[in-house]
């Protein structure tokens, strides 16, 4: 393990700058269009995909790489939440020996937490 951030995020604070912002909000952090066109799309879901992207941005600040949330796309691939960086933050990461980010987000009604590793 290189490095390990974590990120905790009041849903209510979401919903309030979602429906504040609307699109603006969702292009300003990088979170697309594939997770407000689910039919599943929730605050709570939102709440949870930024919280990963903090948990993140954290983590790779912490090993000296600098980026931005919109940088960090979250996505699922087999059920799994997985971490998608582009290929000059992929390159940094292997220069400190790492080549994987592994996150794990949860949240109910008031909260979404979401941790990430270096590895």
């Amino acid at each position: 393990m290189k490095s390990i951030g974590i990120d905790i995020v009041k849903t209510s604070r979401i919903a309030n700058l979602f429906d504040k912002w609307g699109d603006r909000f969702l292009e300003k952090i990088g979170i697309g269009a594939e997770h407000i066109k689910s039919k599943r799309y929730t605050y709570e879901h939102l709440a949870g995909i930024f919280a990963a992207k903090e948990a993140t941005f954290k983590a790779l600040s912490a090993v000296g790489i600098k980026t931005s949330l919109k940088d960090i796309k979250v996505v699922k691939e087999n059920g799994k939440p997985m971490v998608k960086l582009p290929f000059r933050i992929k390159n940094k990461l292997s220069v400190i020996g790492a080549n994987r980010v592994h996150i794990s987000i949860s949240h109910e009604r008031e909260f979404a937490v979401a941790v990430a590793i270096i590895s």
